[in-house]
């Protein structure tokens, strides 16, 4: 390696090596004049799939899974995004090899789950390789196609060895959440997916535990009294099921629930000026968007030029306005703006042009031939369903400015409102034609699982999308080190999804939550308001 390659990798890698030396018991302390005890629920819209890190799909089952298990590192509560500002947690401490294609973990030895047993380099090993193993359905697996082997140097000092040098080694090896292998044992990849423990964790390792679960009702932590790393503050956390947001903000003005993540534009305004008093809103950025995803298998979206006309025949703008009301903006890549380095500044949103599209539907062949208001070709009607989750009324009311503006444009738009969950097996299973659905981006810039033609298996590439430029991009962004480099390969990555439009980018919103003001002590970050939970507390923990 030469002498000018060694100083950018430790330019770039420098603030990943100087974390490593946090002391874990300066990382525990904890304010003892904050009230212990009590309980704080939080209202969900839909319910999650499993508790198991490696098989879960649902950002639901994400939030729950942090609360009962530790994460190898920790984000610091100041952190940037595109930098890896990390903290001990299970890790207390870390060391990179001189030529960076090692990285070597040393676990705290005083960790337990909580059956006693201890939490080790095993089950590090044995989580990573579910993680990579073909015959498992892992949405996270694409972060280790440059990890060549896990390798166990003892109880508590595991080695991750790479095929190559790249700039996020580290926050690919922490999507690592530890399951206890003792629990599962040697078993095969069969085995392992259909696990009883994957519905029913009876030994976790992290604040909480699953005390029961309720489909479609309720999911109750209680405090895990063998977690040696912090004590939480409160002594239980519940979960309520609760799919429509006006019922989900009536609970909340009520007392029947504390929390409700993703307020309606309109709930926040009336709460603001009606509930103030007892409720507060928490309006901050936020790493999703919403989008309406083209079946690239369906005849109509196979076409990148027909897939365009038909984002130039939706007015996102007059959606946003309508729907947002400040809280969120046109969306128009899938990198977040708050990736200021790589997000592409110079793209503005494909314009609002219903006649333009008039003129590629036509050139397509595409003509109203029975004056009937649809277009046609050789018999067949310009139609198709467009799906999207019952409860959520802001894709509702979108769905149907959607519809109302292709209708204008000769397209026949059918909705179809399920239930979320449903919509959710028939996107995996390729059972729609469009669906407008939401993704959310990860703190750390990773497009393979959603965007390259490998997560079409897997990955969360539901729309079958499928470009050997992008990928190539993709694969190629991951391993450059020189950030001027980079910074031109993800504005290709951009340009070419801009002129693509496998989906028709909506907006993205604002994360926006209503709070008891009974609940103290919440840090949010840009995945939601679940920074801190175990550090939450309540004024008067008798009060529930």
């Amino acid at each position: 390696m030469s002498y000018k390659t060694a100083l950018r990798l430790l330019f770039i890698l420098l603030s990943i090596v100087s974390t490593g030396c946090y002391p874990p018991d300066q990382e525990e302390s904890s304010d003892s004049s904050e009230p212990s005890g009590g309980t704080v629920v939080i209202a969900m819209k839909t319910d999650i799939d499993n508790f198991n890190p490696i098989l879960s799909t649902l950002s639901a089952a994400s939030d729950i899974q942090g609360l009962i298990y530790l994460n190898l590192l920790r984000r610091d509560v100041h952190f940037k995004l595109h930098t890896s500002d990390y903290r001990p947690c299970l890790t207390k401490s870390w060391r990179f090899s001189e030529d960076f294609l090692e990285l070597t973990l040393i676990l705290r030895s005083d960790i337990t789950w909580s059956d006693g047993v201890p939490v080790t380099a095993h089950d590090v090993k044995f989580t990573f390789d579910k993680m990579t193993d073909p015959n498992i359905p892992c949405s996270n697996r694409s972060h280790f196609d440059l990890t060549e082997e896990c390798i166990v140097k003892g109880d508590y000092e595991v080695t991750f060895r790479f095929k190559e040098v790249y700039s996020n080694e580290l926050d690919d090896v922490n999507i690592i959440t530890p399951l206890p292998s003792h629990i599962f044992g040697d078993i095969s990849a069969e085995e392992f997916i259909n696990h009883d423990y994957n519905q029913n964790p009876t030994v976790v390792n992290g604040h909480y535990r699953v005390k029961r679960w309720e489909r479609q009702q309720m999911i109750e932590l209680t405090q895990n009294d063998m977690c040696s790393f912090q004590k939480p503050n409160l002594d239980r956390i519940v979960f309520r099921i609760i799919p429509d947001a006006v019922s989900r903000v009536t609970n909340l003005k009520i007392g029947d629930v504390d929390i409700v993540p993703g307020l309606l534009p309109e709930q926040a305004e009336e709460i603001k000026k009606n509930h103030a008093d007892k409720i507060q809103v928490l309006s901050y950025s936020g790493m999703s968007f919403d989008y309406i995803a083209w079946l690239e298998r369906h005849p109509i979206f196979s076409d990148r030029e027909m897939r365009r006309a038909l984002t130039m025949s939706i007015n996102r703008r007059e959606i946003v306005d309508a729907l947002l009301m400040g809280y969120g903006k046109e969306c128009i890549s899938p990198i977040h703006p708050a990736y200021k380095e790589i997000y592409h500044k110079q793209m503005k949103p494909i314009p609002y042009d219903p006649e333009q599209a008039k003129k590629i539907f036509h050139k397509a062949g595409w003509r109203d031939s029975n004056d009937d208001g649809i277009l046609d070709k050789e018999g067949e009607k310009f139609s198709f369903s467009m799906k999207t989750g019952l409860g959520n009324s802001r894709r509702r009311d979108a769905l149907t400015m959607i519809q109302n503006d292709l209708k204008q444009v000769g397209i026949e738009m059918r909705q179809d409102m399920v239930e979320f969950s449903v919509m959710i097996t028939q996107l995996k299973n390729r059972e729609y034609d469009a669906a407008l659905s939401g993704f959310r981006m990860g703190i750390v810039n990773h497009p393979k699982v959603f965007w390259h033609s490998s997560a079409m298996v897997g990955g969360f590439n539901r729309f079958e999308y499928s470009n050997p430029k992008v990928d190539s991009l993709i694969d190629l962004g991951r391993r450059t080190l020189d950030r001027d480099k980079a910074k031109k390969i993800w504005y290709e990555f951009q340009e070419i999804l801009y002129a693509d439009q496998p989906v028709t980018f909506m907006y993205i919103l604002n994360n926006l939550d209503g709070v008891s003001r009974r609940v103290k002590g919440i840090e949010t970050w840009p995945l939601g308001i679940n920074f801190n939970p175990e550090e939450w507390w309540i004024n008067d923990p008798s009060d529930n």
